[in-house]
């Protein structure tokens, strides 16, 4: 096995620990045992436990970064099948799709969202300086996906001018604090019902932004179409 092979064994099997257990279960000595192999082979790969989560997380955001940008491919693709020829609607449709791979992120790459999720929520996340500055800008990458959009909507008209980095940010935020209100489907799944909530706050946030309502209605029928093409999350493989 060459050192890259064993790097992405040791990448896996962090992910696997900590999307299932939390950050507080992963150490060195608990993945050296699970790999079968002695703690200090994994000090050459990764010199602590932090450079390790950062580099789980900067891979998983790269990875779904890939995921979006062919999902954007896809959309330009299916309105110039349709013949969607409005540059307004145009715009409109793919950031809502942007959104709506958000949405549906967590169903296709279920461990990466819930590290995602967890270093934000989880106490034991915590990345210093340098650490930090890997991960940052591999959010950045994904956020100026979501960005590059709203700014095309902005361009031409579809919504009014704003700061689309921050509406990414909110966008990004916003959503996936509500699809984890899914946790408390069990008790009202009627009323905890994560990815219908997370609709109606993308709905919202673009009424608020300027788009007209008119338009949301047909974007959202391509996203379904897109969808069922398994085409609006592209799987893509570590």
């Amino acid at each position: 096995m060459t050192p890259l092979e064993r790097q992405h064994d040791v990448l896996l099997a962090a992910l696997r620990i900590v999307t299932t257990e939390g950050l507080g279960a992963l150490t060195m000595q608990r993945l050296a045992d699970d790999l079968q192999i002695g703690v200090g082979s994994l000090y050459r790969f990764f010199p602590s436990k932090g450079a390790l989560i950062a580099e789980l997380q900067r891979e998983s955001l790269d990875l779904v970064s890939t995921s979006l940008r062919l999902s954007q491919t896809h959309i330009t693709e299916l309105l110039e099948a349709r013949g969607v020829d409005d540059p307004q609607l145009a715009s409109v449709v793919r950031v809502v799709g942007a959104a709506r791979f958000w949405i549906g992120a967590e169903m296709v790459f279920p461990q990466e969202i819930e590290l995602f999720r967890r270093l934000f929520t989880d106490p034991a996340a915590t990345m210093d300086d340098e650490e930090g500055a890997r991960v940052v800008p591999a959010a950045l990458r994904l956020l100026e996906l979501a960005r590059q959009a709203l700014d095309d909507a902005v361009e031409v008209g579809a919504l009014a001018s704003g700061p689309n980095l921050e509406r990414a940010v909110i966008l990004v935020a916003a959503t996936t604090g509500v699809l984890m209100t899914s946790a408390l489907a069990r008790w009202d799944d009627a009323i905890f019902d994560g990815r219908r909530l997370a609709g109606v706050l993308v709905r919202d946030l673009l009424l608020g932004w300027g788009a007209a309502g008119a338009w949301l209605e047909p974007a959202d029928d391509l996203m379904a179409a897109l969808a069922e093409r398994g085409q609006l999350v592209p799987t893509i493989r570590r």
